[in-house]
Order: structure tokens, then C-alpha cells, then sequence
């Protein structure tokens, strides 16, 4: 997912909207997931660099394939952040 298109929350809606919609019309696909990064300046030529994700499961197995896909980020030092693109 490209950075700038998270910064467009009418693209962020279409795009939450679309996937949505895909995966639950789907009995092969469980979910997706999107991963980003974005940048932070800091002071003089410092930079930050924050890994996000978004998970994206059908309906009916939302809570728990989410359950897991945090857990799996979350060992691995990832966490859970989003802006205002979800």
C-alpha cells in the first residue's frame, strides 16, 4: 500500500469497502492483509521508520484469524497502528 494513500480517507473508505466486499464473496480466501510503512522526520537527518498492517478476513472468522494475526505481528514486534486510512 503506498503511504500517500493513506493519508486519503475517501480512498481508505473505497479501498476498505472494495476488500471487504472481494473477500466475503469468496469461499477459497480467507483474508488479506495490507502492509505499509511510513516515515517520520526527526531532528537534523534523523527518520523513523513504523511498520503498519490492516488484516482483512471474511465475516465469520474475523475475531479469531485477527486474533492470530495480531498475536503473529506482535511477537515479532509489530504492533497494531492506524492512522486515518483504517
Amino acid at each position: 500500500v503506498s503511504e500517500d494513500w493513506t493519508r486519503d480517507d475517501q480512498l481508505g473508505a473505497d479501498i476498505v469497502r472494495v476488500l471487504n466486499r472481494y473477500i466475503n464473496a469468496r469461499t477459497r480466501l480467507t483474508g488479506v492483509i495490507l502492509i505499509w510503512e511510513e516515515w517520520l522526520k526527526g531532528p537534523g537527518s534523523q527518520a523513523a521508520r513504523l511498520l503498519k498492517y490492516r488484516p482483512f478476513v471474511r465475516d465469520n472468522l474475523e475475531r479469531e484469524v485477527a486474533n492470530s494475526i495480531n498475536s503473529l505481528f506482535l511477537c515479532r514486534g509489530i504492533s497494531l497502528s492506524f492512522g486515518t486510512f483504517f
